[in-house]
């Protein structure tokens, strides 16, 4: 037997920063989580999902509106086939003035808010354990003495939790630090985690999957690219087997650009024509410039960004190097040779991630010592 469940999280509503954007796009994103949100739970509703687990954050607690928490109170409501829960998450967390505890929830929807406690449900076979951010910070590694699967044997085990996964037991976090010896001793059938905005199955047992963040609804910032939406799966002893659905209204996208070797800005715009092609105009697009420049040639950031008018979010990075002849630039007493022959030395010892950044910095110092524009990244 299995049992068909939605696993999503991290919906973010009342959302008030994203990425630089303008007051009218982040209202704009705001209304995407909500709508985004709303397909998903008609999927729930027309394919009767037994079943939901929201894993935290769905809201912002200092920003969100009460009438968006009712509209989704009242979306949740109209679930009468399915039993839903929800844990409270770091930005949403229970204090005694948030909604969750102030409004009336339906009688289908259970809140996770305090301590550990568990919901039976005996016709489909299934215990949900949850525990629930009070405050902002969580430190404690709650899930680590917590077995679900310790009682009640004949039934499958869900844990519903919003936390930082951490490399190992000794590793800490303010957001409720969960760590693999924690998921394997919790015995759970699935753990269904929110927190990280990136989809992943951190744990998998042959061909199920044991525990998942679903990932942001909705992407929030340029660091989360890719397909974005909710999990879709269905519960079995040993873990469950699990798909992303994509819903998500936008992505974030990096395009990047190597100008190396070219000596005029209609090739550089041409290149980047090149890939914009390509890109949704809905999405939210970052073009990065890359490789190496001529000291003498100058981008026009104007031109650049009228490329993406046509794109619901466009903005241009500059992470090229002036190609300039270090030999000589580092030869003499001058303050000039001294800043480049000590930042070659460093570059000499730098880490593979240091490197870019020792190069960024060599860059705008030979700008500004050249009485060139600056433009900081």
């Amino acid at each position: 037997m299995t049992i068909p469940f939605v696993h999503l999280a991290d919906v973010h509503l009342g959302r008030l920063q994203a990425s630089g954007l303008s007051g009218d796009q982040v209202a704009q994103r705001r209304l995407d989580a909500l709508m985004t949100l709303r397909r998903c739970l008609q999927h729930v509703q027309e394919a009767q999902i037994p079943l939901l687990l929201i894993a935290g954050d769905l809201f912002e607690h200092n920003t969100v509106s009460k009438a968006t928490v009712l509209e989704v109170r009242d979306f949740l409501g109209d679930l009468t086939k399915t039993k839903v829960f929800i844990v409270a998450g770091n930005h949403d967390y229970a204090a005694t003035d948030s909604f969750y505890r102030t409004l009336r929830w339906p009688d289908n929807v259970h809140l996770f808010l305090d301590d550990w406690d568990s919901v039976r449900l005996d016709e489909l076979g299934v215990t949900v354990h949850g525990c629930g951010f009070q405050e902002p910070d969580v430190s404690v590694p709650v899930l680590r003495d917590y077995v679900a699967g310790s009682e009640n044997a004949d039934m499958l085990h869900v844990v519903l939790l919003h936390g930082e996964y951490v490399s190992g037991a000794a590793s800490s976090s303010v957001y409720l630090p969960v760590s693999q010896a924690d998921l394997e001793t919790s015995q759970a059938d699935y753990v269904a985690l929110g927190h990280y905005h990136t989809p992943k199955f951190l744990w998998q047992v042959d061909d199920k999957v044991r525990a998942a963040y679903s990932g942001a609804l909705e992407p929030v910032w340029f660091s989360e690219e890719g397909p974005h939406g909710y999990f879709l799966g269905e519960l079995e002893r040993g873990g469950a087997r699990v798909e992303l659905i994509p819903v998500a209204a936008r992505q974030y996208r990096h395009l990047r650009v190597d100008i190396t070797g070219m000596d005029t800005m209609e090739a550089v715009t041409e290149a980047a024509k090149g890939l914009l092609a390509e890109v949704p105009g809905n999405d939210l697009v970052r073009l990065v410039l890359c490789g190496e420049r001529e000291p003498d040639f100058e981008i026009d950031f104007n031109r650049l960004q009228e490329l993406g008018s046509d794109h619901f979010a466009f903005f241009v990075r500059d992470e090229t190097v002036v190609s300039y002849d270090l030999e000589r630039l580092a030869q003499g007493y001058s303050a000039r040779a001294v800043f480049v022959r000590r930042l070659r030395e460093r570059l000499e010892q730098a880490t593979p991630e240091e490197e870019p950044l020792i190069r960024q910095a060599l860059k705008i110092g030979l700008d500004a010592l050249a009485g060139r524009e600056v433009r900081l990244p």
